[in-house]
């Protein structure tokens, strides 16, 4: 986005995070920074470069680095692709070709697992500088915002990611399995050919 005009969008579950989002960009400051909003167990997370901001919102249990790394991501290239036209783009010019990137590139990042252990040495390296308040702190006194995610939706998604990761192990077991019982018979008709050999001296069972 630029200041409060979103340039490009995506989101793989439905709500009202996108309205909450909207009202975090009417407080962000132009200068370059990083911060992230807490909500409950999810996560707002910003930042802001040549007064474009690249914001997401993920759950708490992702932490802070690998979202900021798929922020990153985008920015290098979102101003890959459209360079010094992102300073004069209007509301969503860049929504239809660019929200299949962000959607391909959630989709990769939504299935990431990092090592926790290596997860949180990381984090604290790289964001040790990142601001983190909650997200009543952004609007004014006695505005009170409710976010709202359709569970369902949610859960839909993590179903289908589930039932891929079960289909892709079962066939590795089968093709295991498979290969198991390949080395079975092989060492049973070893086993049976020796046990053949030496009852019959060698071949002269099959010479009389």
């Amino acid at each position: 986005a630029r200041g409060k005009e979103v340039l490009a969008e995506y989101a793989v579950t439905t709500g009202n995070f996108q309205g909450i989002s909207r009202r975090i960009l009417e407080k962000i400051q132009k200068h370059d920074s990083k911060m992230s909003y807490t909500y409950d167990q999810y996560i707002f997370h910003y930042q802001v470069k040549d007064e474009i901001v690249y914001l997401c919102m993920a759950d708490e249990g992702y932490g802070r680095r690998m979202p900021y790394q798929f922020l990153d991501n985008v920015q290098q290239r979102f101003l890959r692709a459209y360079g010094s036209r992102v300073q004069t783009a209007v509301a969503l010019q860049f929504n239809e070709e660019f929200g299949r990137e962000l959607q391909k590139q959630m989709e990769y990042y939504n299935h990431q697992n990092p090592d926790k252990i290596s997860r949180v040495k990381q984090e604290v390296a790289d964001v040790q500088n990142v601001m983190v308040a909650n997200i009543d702190k952004v609007l004014e006194r006695g505005e009170k915002m409710e976010l709202l995610v359709d569970k369902t939706e949610r859960m839909k998604v993590e179903s289908q990611r589930f039932q891929n990761h079960s289909t892709k192990l079962r066939r590795s077991m089968w093709w295991k399995n498979c290969k198991l019982t390949i080395i079975i018979i092989l060492f049973i008709l070893g086993v049976a050919f020796v046990v053949f050999l030496v009852a019959c001296s060698g071949f002269s069972c099959v010479k009389k």
